[in-house]
C-alpha cells in the first residue's frame, strides 16, 4: 500500500501528511548491520547501469499479478542496447 493502506492510514492523497519511516532494512534492534553497504553499492551501481544499458525495452513475456488492487509484473523481462 506504500503508505495510503485505508485500514492504518486516514483515506484520501495529503501531500502533507506525515507518515512514519519505511522498514526496508528493519529498525530499533532488527536494523539491518548492512544497510550503508547496500546503500552505498545501490548509489555505484544504478549510476553505471543507467549510463550502459542503453534503449531499454520491455521483451515478451512479462506476467502479471491480478488486479486487486495491487498490480505488478511477476516476471518483466527487459532488452537494452549496451554502452560500446
Amino acid at each position: 500500500s506504500a503508505g495510503t493502506d485505508p485500514r492504518v492510514f486516514e483515506p484520501g492523497f495529503d501531500i502533507t501528511a506525515e507518515r512514519k519511516p519505511h522498514f526496508g532494512f528493519g529498525g530499533g534492534a532488527h536494523h539491518c548491520l548492512g544497510h550503508f553497504v547496500a546503500r552505498s553499492d545501490m548509489g555505484e551501481a544504478l549510476p553505471l547501469l543507467a549510463r550502459r544499458l542503453r534503449d531499454p525495452h520491455e521483451l515478451p513475456g512479462a506476467t502479471w499479478l491480478p488486479d486487486s488492487g495491487n498490480t505488478g509484473p511477476i516476471t518483466l523481462p527487459i532488452g537494452f542496447t549496451p554502452a560500446p
